[in-house]
C-alpha cells in the first residue's frame, strides 16, 4: 500500500497538483459522520451548518458516506454519464446506469462497514482520493477521481481492489 500511495502521490505531483493527507471516517455505526475541515482545524458533523471552504473541500463527504452505506442508488447521483469503473479486477467504461448496477452486485456481495479516506488531492477541476473500505469482511483499497462539471463534481473513475 505504500508504494503504491507513493507512486500515486508522486505522480500527482509531477503534474503539480498539491496534496493534502486528510481522514475522514465513515462508518455504519456511527450516529453523525464527522470528519476534518483543515480550515478550521476541528472535526463536525453533516448536521452542522458548512461555509463555502468547507464546501469546496468536502466533495468526498457524500460519495464517501454512500460507499459506506453501501448506497448504490444514492452514489449513482455522483457519476458522470460515462465513467471507469473498476471492481476486484473487472474494468470498465461504461454507462452511470451500468455503474449503478455493478456497484449494486458489489454491495449485495460484500456489504460494507466502514471506508476510511487517508489521501486526497486536487488540480484545477480535478480531485482525487485514495482510501480503504471494509465490507464483507474483507479489506479493500478504494480509489475516487472526481471532475468539475457545471456547479458540482461527478465521478469519472471508481476503483475498489483488494489490497496487494
Amino acid at each position: 500500500m505504500k508504494l503504491r500511495l507513493t507512486i500515486f502521490l508522486v505522480s500527482l505531483l509531477a503534474l503539480g497538483i498539491q496534496a493534502s493527507a486528510q481522514v475522514f471516517n465513515v462508518g455504519l455505526r456511527q450516529e453523525q459522520p464527522e470528519f476534518f475541515n483543515e480550515s478550521q482545524s476541528e472535526f463536525f458533523n453533516e448536521n452542522q451548518p458548512q461555509t463555502q471552504v468547507q464546501m469546496k473541500t468536502d466533495v468526498f463527504f457524500p460519495i464517501v458516506k454512500y460507499l459506506a452505506k453501501g448506497d448504490a442508488e444514492s452514489l449513482s447521483a455522483w457519476f458522470d454519464d460515462n465513467l471507469e469503473i473498476s471492481v476486484i479486477e473487472n474494468t470498465s467504461n461504461v454507462s452511470k446506469a451500468q455503474a449503478k448496477q455493478i456497484m449494486k452486485k458489489f454491495f449485495n456481495e460484500y456489504t460494507p462497514r466502514s471506508l476510511q479516506i487517508t489521501h486526497t488531492a486536487e488540480m484545477a477541476n480535478m480531485k482525487s482520493a485514495l482510501g480503504n473500505l471494509n465490507a464483507g469482511g474483507e479489506d479493500f483499497s478504494v480509489t475516487i477521481f472526481v471532475s468539475a462539471k457545471g456547479d458540482g463534481y461527478k465521478i469519472q473513475q471508481l476503483k475498489i481492489e483488494r489490497p496487494q
